[in-house]
């Protein structure tokens, strides 16, 4: 069996979202794809997509070489090179990251920053092993550097080696028991083993760390669902119509699971109606009436009309399924 996930954490964190950076980067983004941008507007788009931690590698590639190629750019080259690094080893260009990782290796040769970028190069190049060996390197100075514990975990999974790369997550969550995105990887790991019991306890602790993010929801309800029995079903109805409480516009996925899973529980309560496992009378008349309210809402979707009413009495259903589930 594969390793286990570590003990429950809770920890609250705060909601990192920013609204406005989100939007000055959707706008910048238009006026790239236009053409004719300045390289000034270049450079603030990539500042808008490193503080979004936005994933745009041609963009930011493209973007990135333009501005090198200017000058007055000061000491933040050093921060787009690295930018663009990352960007060309998400393209497969391994070519122009050599070429501004030497850059960056000739300006801090003993930077653990660099040598992180030098480690993922060697992972593009195959060469695993010799950048498990520089990582090691960085770990001596620094045992807690996250960044590279998770680099570790990445060569294990390259290299097929599934257990391992749990063990070194599960290694990371011992130190950085917030990290919501080693969670998530973990998450995805177990369910593509189809250990769905501890891909279910890694997801609960996402949505413990991050309550109002629906995709946690979505994807908690997802793994409840595939667990097949009752009491799973019964959980995936809450988190399906939570996510949609939490964001009804566009939350498709959310939105065919509940309707599906209501549908499936309705079913499976006809076969056991009875029997000790069919769903009582108050879970079966939120069932119902969920089902109703999904099925509205997913023929608005489907027919790209607007939502109508019905806002406010999805949010009371929500809360019903909540405390029934």
């Amino acid at each position: 069996p594969l390793p286990r996930p570590p003990p429950r954490i809770v920890c609250a964190v705060r909601d990192g979202s920013a609204p406005r950076t989100m939007e000055q980067q959707r706008k910048l983004l238009r006026e790239y794809r236009g053409g004719g941008m300045s390289t000034q507007r270049k450079l603030l788009l990539l500042r808008a997509l490193r503080k979004a931690r936005a994933r745009e590698p041609a963009v930011t590639r493209d973007c990135g070489v333009a501005v090198l190629a200017a000058s007055g750019l000061g000491d933040e080259r050093y921060v787009v090179l690295e930018q663009v690094v990352v960007a060309c080893l998400e393209l497969g260009d391994l070519e122009q990251a050599q070429s501004c990782l030497g850059r960056l290796q000739a300006q801090f040769p003993s930077s653990s920053r660099v040598k992180r970028l030098t480690g993922m190069h060697l992972e593009a190049l195959g060469r695993g092993e010799e950048a498990l060996k520089l990582y090691d390197e960085v770990l001596q100075e620094n045992p807690a550097n996250l960044l590279v514990l998770k680099r570790k975990a990445a060569v294990a999974m390259a290299q097929g080696k599934t257990r391992e790369a749990i063990e070194r997550l599960n290694e990371v969550i011992d130190t950085f028991q917030c990290d919501q995105p080693t969670w998530q990887e973990l998450g995805e790991i177990y369910l593509a083993n189809s250990n769905l019991e501890s891909a279910a306890f890694c997801y609960e602790e996402l949505v413990l760390l991050q309550p109002g993010n629906p995709a946690y929801h979505t994807r908690l309800a997802e793994v409840y669902y595939t667990q097949g029995d009752l009491a799973g079903l019964v959980k995936a109805r809450k988190h399906y119509a939570q996510s949609l409480a939490i964001q009804r516009q566009g939350n498709l996925r959310a939105l065919l699971g509940l309707v599906h899973t209501c549908q499936t529980l309705l079913a499976a309560h006809g076969e056991a109606k009875g029997r000790h496992n069919a769903l009582r009378g108050d879970e079966k008349e939120t069932t119902e009436a969920l089902l109703g309210l999904g099925t509205d809402l997913l023929a608005q979707a489907t027919a790209a009309a607007p939502a109508g009413g019905g806002a406010r009495d999805f949010g009371e259903l929500a809360a019903r399924a909540l405390q029934l589930g």
